[in-house]
Formats: structure tokens, C-alpha cells, sequence
């Protein structure tokens, strides 16, 4: 059976369409396209130009373009096949929205290599209103949008380069955006009603508001979108509210993508739920005016769960005195948490904060792990590392590795079930008093500063939180050493001493050892120092304790103390023989 379009009989279905009047395509570059249409399901190619589009940047275009889409999607046979609306490459000009109810796809003849006048090899959609949305998505069938770009000639105070809207309270289905560059628009994309959509290898830049915005105004959990590959670019900072701000809940995943500028990176105001799972994975996201990735709920009593946030990079370097954490879960006035299933792990963080905040805040949340993160503090005076919250539950901290933080982790009004197992290494750590049973903490190079809490840690020391109470767990370690001797008394020559063994227990550690030594005059005190294998800070000459004996000599003995000027053992004997002799020692000492 013949197709008929417009009243007039047409051709099989591999022939470009145009309008009857219009008979005569194709034109250049439209048989890439009639080439892979399955022509069995119906599916028609529909040039712009055919339809009384210039794409010259001067001519008004959108009539025409109107007239092609409408074409395209009104011979869908019950398949639901649309019409392929092509644009040649051009500058075409539109003043109001491409409206677009039923499904079918939009393709270009790509970004080309500037937003000039339309001669770059691409095709540029550029819009003259300051409101109005370039292409607005007003049904539930799917619509494909491909290889063109859409910006703006004003300055835009409303409007999105594509919106979805759905159909009345509809939800559009399964559309997806592919190597679409939006440019000066209030919205680069903007979602009110849709699922299954994928955002892939776009490019949104210097966006008034947010590059692509979830609103989800349906107030139901629509999900399974899908953002990635994408570049969402904006250093207006202080303006621009986030690169991708997602409203609602369900299945979303938002990965591989470039975020650069924006007061936040990836916004997520979640109030539809539990259902779904939430992956932000992959992503670089720098120079966020405020934080780098929010998580905080939007309406109380409404929970959430399932959210991985893994495997990003994240970096601040120009302080901004708006700055705060890289990544943040808010707390809730609900009296229970209201996220639950959170996963913070192998993210790479470098933020250059000063102010009081610390790189990840989990001040909410149910069984949280935060674990494998490289976090870097850019060398200014703040900020800390990791900050739990009250109303975080069932939280584990473990492996995650700091550099150039001064506090590492911080906690306020933590509950029994919080749990970390850390190694501090650099940094001091702060009100960990709270943390439950199953804690252990390392600490490796005397930044210790609450043995208060740990009454028990210290330098060395992996102290493990048991029945409410920090418990030492000794360090077990032999070595070899050659000690160095100093400020040598009443000796005709220099000491000697040989190699020594010593043997570490927790915070106490055993030296043995050899010396050779040939005081100067008898009846003498007699005294020299030496280091120690590990080193200590002591207070104290009993901290170090030890005796030493020469075995050729009858009732020759020595005592070692501490020396608490030079952190060293101190032998010390009254001389009798004067002939060099060669003595045997042993001491033990704490580590503080």
C-alpha cells in the first residue's frame, strides 16, 4: 500500500520527504542517513530546508523547522517509528520553541569547530528570546536529539537548549540526547518529566543557572537517567548554581563526566524513595564554588537509599571564601537518618579550603562506608579530612589515605555503632571518644594529640576501641642498628661501638649491645651517650633504664639512664681500670 502524506500519494518508504509542493530532494548528506533507516518499521528522513529553512543566521527559521518536526511525527504508524528531522550544516535562527509530541529524531550535521555564523561544517541552533526553550519535549514517546549545536544571540533569564515536559502528567520515555553542544542558555537541559533518559558526550557551557536540571515536577520517582561523557562547563562562579542538580530520587547514574566551575558540582535534593540506586562514579569535578558533590534531603519524613560515590576526582585550588567540603551528605531534622546504603569510596580529593570544613561530611546517614580515598589538603591551614555527624548510624571509616591535613578526623555527638579503622600518618585527629566498639586507630609519627581520649595510643600504637573502652594492641618488631656515640667524659679515646639488636613491644623497647672504652684517669666519673633505634621523646632520665658490665674487669659495672636534653641512653660509671676494655649492655625505654 501507497504512504500518502499532505493528501498526496508517495513513493516506497526509502525516499526523502518534503512537503508536496516541494518534490525534488534529496540534498547533500541526507543518504548517510535514508542509508540506515530500516525502511520495513516506516521510518522517514525530513530536511529542513525542504520545508522553507535557510539556516543562512539571518532568516527566522523556526516556522519552517516547526513544519519538518510536525511532519516527522505525524506519519508514526502503529509501531511508533518516527520521522528523521534533518538539519544540512547552517546557522539557523529560531525566536521561539520547537515544540516536539511525539516521538522522533532531531539530527545535525554535527557541533563543527566554533559558534560562529554556521560555516564551522556543523549545524548551530541559535535562539533569539530570552525565555523560551529551543526544543521542548511535550510527549512520552521517545525523541532523539544528535550532531548539532543550540545556543543563544541574548542573554538568557529563562529557557533550556531542550526541556522535557512530558504530556500533561505523563511521563516521556526512554529519549536520549547524543553530541549535542549547548551554549548560553539559562538551562542547558531541563528534565520536568522523564525516565529512562541518557545525556551522552554532550557539551553545556556558560549556562545562566545549572547545565542539566532533574526536576522531576511529577513529584514521583521517575528515574533510571543516565548522564555521561558529558562536559558541563561554567566558571561563573557565584552565579551558576550547579553543573548537575538532580531533584527527586530513583535510578539515576551520572559517570565519566567533566564538571568545571559552578557553586556545586552535582546537587542532589533527594524526597522520592527508597527505591533505586544512585551511582555517581568516574567523574572529575573542579574549581565548585561551594562544594563539590551535596547530597541533602528535600522533604522531611521522605527517605532514601542506595547511593555509591565512587572512583571521582575532585579538586579546588583558588579558595574561594564561599568553600566548603568537597563531598557532603546534610543532616535532617528527622529523628532518624534519612539516607541509608551510602558507599563513599576511592575518590581522589585535593581542596584547597582554609575554613572550617572538612573534605567529606557525612552529617546523616545508615550504614555509611567511607573507605580508600586519597585526601589532600593542598598545603593551607585547613581543612580536616573526614567529619561524622550525630545523625550518621552504622558508619565505617577504614584506608583512606591523608596528606597535609591537620585534623583528620573529627566527630560531634557520634553514636556506638560508628566504627574506624584508620593509620594517621601527618595529622592529628580530634574528639574521637565516640567511636564504637571494633575501632582501631595507627598512629605512625607522634601526631598524637588527644591521648586524653586514647588513653592508651600513642605513637606506634594500633589502639582498638573494646566494651566502650581504647585498648592498646602492641606493635611487635626486631631490628639491627649501629648506635652513634656523643659527649664523651673522662675517655682517652673515642668510644666504639658495635652493631646492636633491639626488640620493640608496643610503646617499650629492649637494646642490647657492645662498646669498646679507655677512660683517661681513675676514680673518675666517667660517661658517653647513645642514640637510640627508635626514636622517643622522653621526659624523664627513668624513662630509660639499663646496666652494662665489662667481663674482664672484676665488679666493673655501669649504669644507663635517660638523657632527656638529647633523647639518648646515657652509660655512665666511676672509672677503675685504665686499659681500653671492651663492655656489654643492655637498656630498655619507652616511646612518647
Amino acid at each position: 500500500m501507497r504512504r500518502t502524506i499532505g493528501g498526496q500519494p508517495q513513493g516506497s518508504p526509502s525516499r526523502v520527504v518534503t512537503p508536496p509542493r516541494n518534490a525534488g530532494l534529496p540534498r547533500a548528506g541526507i543518504s548517510q542517513f535514508t542509508s540506515a533507516v530500516d525502511h520495513n518499521h516506516g521510518s522517514w528522513v525530513f530536511d529542513v530546508t525542504a520545508y522553507g529553512a535557510t539556516g543562512n543566521g539571518n532568516t527566522d527559521d523556526t516556522t519552517a523547522i516547526q513544519r519538518a518536526v510536525t511532519a516527522a511525527t505525524t506519519i508514526i504508524n502503529s509501531t511508533k517509528s518516527g520521522g528523521i528531522v534533518f538539519f544540512p550544516p547552517g546557522l539557523y535562527k529560531v525566536s521561539s520553541a520547537i515544540t516536539i509530541s511525539r516521538g522522533c529524531m532531531l539530527i545535525g550535521s554535527g557541533t563543527g569547530s566554533g559558534s560562529g555564523s554556521g560555516n564551522t561544517g556543523g549545524t548551530v541552533i541559535r535562539t533569539s528570546s530570552a525565555t523560551a526553550d529551543v526544543f521542548e519535549v511535550t510527549g512520552v514517546e521517545a525523541v532523539i536529539f544528535r550532531d548539532f549545536w543550540t545556543d543563544a544571540s541574548v542573554t538568557r533569564t529563562a529557557g533550556a537548549g531542550i526541556k522535557f515536559t512530558g504530556s500533561g502528567t505523563s511521563t516521556n520515555n526512554r529519549s536520549r540526547i547524543y553530541n549535542v553542544s549547548m551554549r548560553n542558555h539559562f538551562y542547558g537541559i531541563h528534565v520536568l518529566r522523564a525516565q529512562g533518559l541518557v545525556i551522552d558526550s554532550c557539551w553545556l557551557q556558560d549556562f545562566a543557572a545549572i547545565g542539566i536540571y532533574f526536576e522531576q515536577d511529577d513529584a514521583t520517582d521517575d528515574g533510571d537517567n543516565v548522564v555521561t561523557n558529558c562536559v558541563i562547563w561554567d566558571l561563573n562562579l557565584g552565579t551558576t548554581q550547579a553543573g548537575i542538580r538532580y531533584d527527586k530520587g530513583g535510578t539515576l547514574t551520572i559517570a565519566q563526566n567533566k564538571i568545571l566551575g559552578t557553586d556545586y558540582g552535582i546537587r542532589l535534593i533527594l524526597d522520592a524513595g527508597p527505591t533505586g540506586t544512585m551511582i555517581i562514579q568516574g567523574n572529575s569535578l573542579e574549581e565548585q564554588d561551594i562544594i563539590g558533590i551535596l547530597v541533602e534531603q528535600a522533604t522531611l519524613t521522605v527517605e532514601y537509599a542506595y547511593l555509591l560515590i565512587q572512583g571521582n576526582q575532585l579538586q579546588q585550588t583558588t579558595n574561594p571564601v564561599s568553600l566548603q567540603s568537597a563531598i557532603s551528605i546534610v543532616s535532617s531534622a528527622d529523628a532518624d537518618p534519612w539516607i541509608a546504603y551510602v558507599t563513599i569510596a576511592d575518590n581522589v580529593i585535593a581542596w584547597g579550603s582554609s575554613r572550617a570544613f572538612n573534605l567529606i561530611s557525612v552529617q546523616d546517614g545508615e550504614f555509611v562506608i567511607v573507605a580508600n580515598n586519597i585526601l589532600t589538603a593542598l598545603g593551607n591551614a585547613g581543612p580536616g579530612g573526614i567529619t561524622v555527624g550525630g545523625s550518621a548510624l552504622d558508619v565505617k571509616i577504614f584506608d583512606n589515605v591523608w596528606t597535609g591535613i591537620p585534623t583528620g578526623i573529627y566527630s560531634s555527638g557520634l553514636t556506638s555503632t560508628t566504627v574506624l579503622k584508620e593509620t594517621l600518618q601527618g595529622i592529628a585527629y580530634a574528639s574521637v571518644g565516640g567511636w564504637g566498639n571494633g575501632s582501631e586507630i595507627y598512629v605512625t609519627d607522634g601526631q598524637d594529640n588527644n591521648q586524653a581520649v586514647l588513653t592508651s595510643g600513642g605513637v606506634g600504637i594500633t589502639t582498638k576501641r573494646e566494651n566502650g573502652v581504647w585498648v592498646t594492641q602492641p606493635v611487635i618488631s626486631t631490628g639491627t642498628y649501629t648506635p652513634t656515640r656523643s659527649a664523651e667524659a673522662n675517655l682517652d679515646a673515642n668510644v666504639t661501638p658495635s652493631q646492636a639488636q633491639y626488640n620493640r613491644t608496643g610503646k617499650v623497647v629492649t637494646v642490647s649491645g657492645r662498646f669498646t672504652a679507655n677512660p683517661t684517669a681513675g676514680a673518675t666519673a666517667t660517661s658517653f651517650e647513645l642514640s637510640l633505634p627508635v626514636s622517643s621523646n622522653l621526659g624523664a632520665v627513668e624513662d630509660l633504664a639499663g646496666v652494662a658490665f665489662c667481663g674482664a674487669i672484676a665488679g666493673q659495672g655501669a649504669a644507663i639512664v635517660g638523657s632527656v636534653a638529647n633523647n639518648t641512653a646515657v652509660v655512665q660509671w666511676v672509672s677503675g681500670d685504665l686499659t681500653d676494655q671492651t663492655w656489654s649492655y643492655t637498656f630498655q625505654y619507652e616511646i612518647i
